[in-house]
């Protein structure tokens, strides 16, 4: 899953986090001049790399989000196919059977495929349209639960530095990533059991029709996350 909004969500709590722990240092006393307390000790020096889309996918939270996403769509991606198949099976027929029609019934004919294919792509793209915004809602809860989780463990461990490396980062290090500890840390505290092992699950995307004839309705592609 690669939605700007969720990489800008996490852009914006990153910053929170971070700002928050300079915020929050510890001092000894008051600033001079009875301002506020000026922090001491040695500056976070270190620089972690997360991948976001990771964390939220395979949090036990995320994977039952998901889930329960894919099976919510199920039944629309079956009735897309099902439209796209039988458009198929129109043109097909069309392509074959066109030289023997009068311009009347070639016509008709046309004009019929053209009013499915259009409303099939108007269905995909409504799905589509739900299955992101409903995405995005899933991503947007887990973020929320993570932003603490983020700054708690940058205070511990002394990152001044987080990054998103799906957008941020051009290279790092293996042992800079440190996703796998929040993803843990994330479990620890939003307690619940771990959904069933399942197949990797690739990005999230809606669900699918099947037209594959000319001029033919861009659609998405179901997969079972």
């Amino acid at each position: 899953m690669k939605s700007t909004l969720i990489r800008i969500t996490l852009a914006a709590a990153v910053a929170l986090s971070m700002t928050a722990y300079g915020q929050t240092s510890t001092a000894t006393g008051p600033a001079p001049g009875g301002g506020a307390s000026a922090p001491t000790g040695p500056a976070p020096s270190k620089i972690g790399v997360i991948n976001i889309d990771r964390i939220i996918q395979e949090t036990n939270d995320g994977k039952r989000q998901f889930d329960a996403l894919q099976k919510k769509y199920e039944a629309k991606d079956a009735e897309l196919k099902k439209s796209a198949a039988e458009l198929q099976d129109l043109q097909k027929t069309f392509q074959v059977q066109s030289d023997k029609m009068n311009d009347d019934e070639r016509t008709r004919r046309a004009k019929e495929i053209d009013q499915k294919q259009r409303a099939l792509q108007q269905n995909v793209d409504s799905a589509r349209a739900d299955f992101q915004a409903d995405e995005n809602e899933i991503a947007q809860n887990v973020l929320k639960k993570l932003e603490p989780i983020v700054k708690k463990y940058a205070t511990d461990n002394g990152y001044a530095v987080i990054l998103d490396a799906s957008r941020q980062t051009t290279w790092a290090a293996p042992q800079a990533d440190i996703s796998e500890a929040l993803i843990a840390a994330y479990n620890a505290q939003n307690p619940g059991a771990a959904p069933p092992p399942s197949a990797p699950r690739p990005a999230a995307r809606p669900p699918a029709s099947g037209a594959t004839t000319q001029p033919k309705p861009t659609t998405p592609t179901t997969t079972p996350h």
